[in-house]
């Protein structure tokens, strides 16, 4: 594992950001991180989860120089076959990328580059 410092401030900041902007669109949201009751068998839970209508994104929330955890990466090995119209990801760098799913904008995936490769996923052109 590299040895870094985590930008905890950044994460909590996008974090906080995130669920009143979704909770004001009408988004029912799950925050993962900060539940000191964890479920058991959550580890690897992207930070939170917000679900409308028929919609649940899965979001992980990683502040600029973060890096995913193994157990993140595999959480998103087990569920990327299932994702569609329904149940979608993202990885939140910025509170503007979480406005991109109030607007309806973001794909069914939303995985900046830096991401891609841990988690082996490809442009839709490639």
């Amino acid at each position: 594992m590299k040895n870094r410092k985590k930008s905890k401030t950044g994460g909590k900041a996008i974090a906080a950001a995130a669920r009143p902007t979704l909770e004001f669109a009408g988004w029912v949201v799950i925050d993962f991180e900060h539940n000191d009751k964890m479920p058991t068998g959550a580890i690897g839970w992207p930070d939170l989860v917000a679900m409308r209508f028929s919609v649940i994104w899965l979001i992980e929330i990683k502040a600029p120089g973060d890096d995913l955890r193994p157990s993140q990466i595999r959480f998103f090995q087990k569920v990327y076959r299932h994702l569609g119209p329904t149940l979608r990801y993202m990885i939140a760098q910025t509170p503007e990328d979480i406005e991109q799913i109030v607007t309806g904008s973001p794909a069914v995936i939303e995985i900046p580059e830096k991401f891609r490769k841990d988690l082996e996923v490809r442009n839709e052109t490639e």
